[in-house]
């Protein structure tokens, strides 16, 4: 069951329910990582599962490390696909401006 506020700090009231699932799982050094995803894509939680065991190793280890470099290039990635997206709809952008004197009647 979601929750929700009407205004951000009203009444809580139940909005409306929503599909998850959720995966738990242990890499071969027995650190456990665990996911909770909205809809029901197994593969999905399975693998935020796996990165959530990768990031909970020990600073320095490699599974650490590439789990970190994985996330970043991914955020990286999609930064700029964003920015991309942004260029192309400010190239559209149209400028309206008129003086109180050239305002239709």
């Amino acid at each position: 069951m979601l929750r929700a506020r009407a205004d951000g700090s009203g009444m809580v009231f139940n909005f409306g329910e929503m599909t998850v699932t959720r995966c738990s799982l242990a890499l071969g050094n027995g650190i456990a990582g665990i996911a909770c995803i909205g809809g029901r894509d197994k593969r999905h939680a399975a693998v935020a599962a796996v990165f959530d065991a990768m990031m909970l190793c020990p600073d320095g280890s490699q599974w650490h490390a590439l789990a970190r470099e994985a996330v970043l290039a991914a955020e990286a990635a999609s930064n700029k696909h964003v920015a991309a997206r942004a260029a192309k709809a400010r190239a559209t952008e149209v400028a309206f401006s008129m003086s109180v004197a050239e305002q239709p009647k």
